[in-house]
């Protein structure tokens, strides 16, 4: 233990120790981060672990068109204000 205590949250029979407060914080955060970076490679449109984690997308592309479903190819007009 660092031997370091909060004098404002210390109470006459217990102190707060500074390690409590730093743990609270970072398990507060990794907790957060670890289920962000996990609900956004589960929703990634990319079939497949590699494509997921390591295939950089082109700007301008939809993630329909990342993963392979462009308008061209579903049979359906590429500019929707276009008149057939």
């Amino acid at each position: 233990m660092i031997g370091k205590f909060i004098d404002d949250w210390n109470t006459p029979v217990s102190k707060y120790p500074i390690e409590a407060l730093i743990v609270w914080i970072v398990v507060t955060f990794s907790c957060t981060l670890t289920y962000e970076a996990i609900k956004a490679y589960h929703s990634h449109p990319l079939p497949g672990m590699r494509d997921r984690l390591f295939k950089v997308p082109v700007v301008g592309t939809t993630p329909s068109d990342i993963a392979g479903h462009s308008a061209a190819s579903a049979g359906t007009r590429a500019d929707p204000g276009e008149r057939v």
